[in-house]
């Protein structure tokens, strides 16, 4: 049984590489896939930008492929640094986000440049007590000072 299980889980692993959930884009004679971990972007938070690169024509991912990336947001460049993907033919850009925006990814594995665009969101950051808590926690406060004054002042018999 386990035999099965091994042989289910080296056929599934491949299949689950082959393609990344995310865009593409066609330039020159490769393919490139953008992929994002997580999904949605925040700011503040560790993020990672997977760009995969493959022969347009038959899909294969290129090992040692070389390209040029830049990110940048309302125009001004955050990072620009040339690459190399791995021997899965991926390269990854780990980074935190300060601002909140719609970035612009420009990424070039020849002549050509193919821009993908990055949304980040700002990070969701509750208030540390909301104001009907701390209401609440006043009042049942000067409830219990009350009972307690109350009932110190009866006369014990």
């Amino acid at each position: 049984m386990t035999k099965y299980i091994a042989l289910v889980f080296l056929f599934l692993v491949p299949l689950s590489i082959a393609h990344l959930e995310g865009e593409s884009q066609t330039a020159g004679g490769y393919k490139i896939e953008l992929s994002t971990l997580p999904e949605e972007l925040m700011t503040w938070k560790n993020s990672d930008i997977i760009i995969a690169i493959e022969n347009a024509t038959t899909g294969e991912r290129v090992p040692g492929a070389v390209f040029w990336a830049r990110l940048s947001l309302n125009g001004t460049a955050i990072l620009s640094s040339n690459f190399v993907a791995n021997d899965a033919g991926l390269s990854t850009v780990n980074y935190i986000f300060q601002k909140a925006g719609h970035y612009q990814l420009d990424v070039a594995p020849s002549n050509n440049t193919v821009t993908f665009h990055v949304r980040v969101l700002e990070e969701y950051k509750p208030s540390s007590t909301p104001l009907y808590m701390a209401a609440a926690a006043a009042v049942f406060f000067i409830i219990g000072l009350t009972v307690g004054f109350i009932f110190s002042r009866r006369v014990r018999k």
